[in-house]
């Protein structure tokens, strides 16, 4: 890796639900659950739903290891939310690891 590839500073949210007041439950919040310095590649990415093609706003983000990190969680970077598809440790050494997201909103 060279120097400097690991950028952007990016924030990790997982997904929390508070019980209202009378109990009920609620609409699930983000709350955030570490930063990580990381980089950002765009990817092309097409989904085809009843048979209408769209194209999808695809990212592979890597950061350096951490094994807190699931396929339920985001990440947040410059006000753009990425949704987790996939993560993996890529060369197998607990390095980095590689998050497969797709751009949920921008």
């Amino acid at each position: 890796m060279s120097s400097g590839e690991l950028r952007f500073f990016v924030e990790i949210q997982s997904q929390s639900y508070v019980a209202s007041d009378t109990g009920d439950a609620s609409s699930p919040t983000w709350t955030k659950h570490c930063d990580a310095w990381a980089s950002i590649v765009s990817m092309a990415g097409k989904e085809s739903v009843d048979g209408f093609d769209s194209t999808l706003g695809k990212a592979q983000i890597k950061i350096r290891y951490r094994n807190d990190i699931t396929n339920k969680m985001r990440v947040v970077y410059d006000g753009i939310n990425y949704e987790i598809q996939d993560n993996f440790d890529a060369h197998g050494r607990r390095k980095y690891l590689m998050m497969i997201t797709k751009v949920v909103n921008k």
